[in-house]
């Protein structure tokens, strides 16, 4: 399964100041256009919503197999509003390398790092039941 959890919160710039303003339209224009052409409805889920003042994305998904423009996608969005932040959650079961691991993507400042999620990881026994045979010490194939 491929499954992604994931937020932002839009900006121009990294400035806290009260008398800029924090996203332009063009910004705006940019990332909708983005989650327009990379969202594809019923499995996923991206949205853009302002609240209290501040503009936010939201993605979410579940699928089969992996998704493989998601990643891009956040870091299309870190690159069009360098002042954004915000945590992306993902797990791909399928990866070679990591497929009991959640990945958690950081973006900051026009950048977006990743790094293994230690609160979820590994997905199995963290979250999920071993299958028994895994649950033992000794591996299934010393039985036969």
């Amino acid at each position: 399964m491929y499954e992604w959890h994931g937020w932002a919160t839009i900006r121009d710039t990294c400035s806290d100041e009260d008398s800029i303003e924090w996203v332009s339209e063009a910004t705006l224009s940019t990332v909708r256009s983005l989650l327009t052409d990379q969202v594809s409805p019923p499995l996923e889920i991206g949205d853009l919503r302002c609240l209290n003042g501040d503009w936010q994305v939201w993605l979410a998904g579940y699928r089969n197999h992996r998704r493989r423009g998601l990643v891009p996608l956040y870091h299309a969005i870190a690159l069009a509003a360098p002042g954004s932040y915000g945590m992306l959650h993902v797990r791909d079961d399928e990866h070679p390398d990591s497929p009991e691991q959640w990945l958690s993507f950081v973006m900051t400042r026009g950048a977006v790092r990743s790094e293994v999620d230690r609160f979820l990881s590994p997905h199995r026994p963290r979250v999920e039941d071993l299958e028994l045979w895994e649950a033992k010490e000794t591996p299934p194939d010393s039985l036969w």
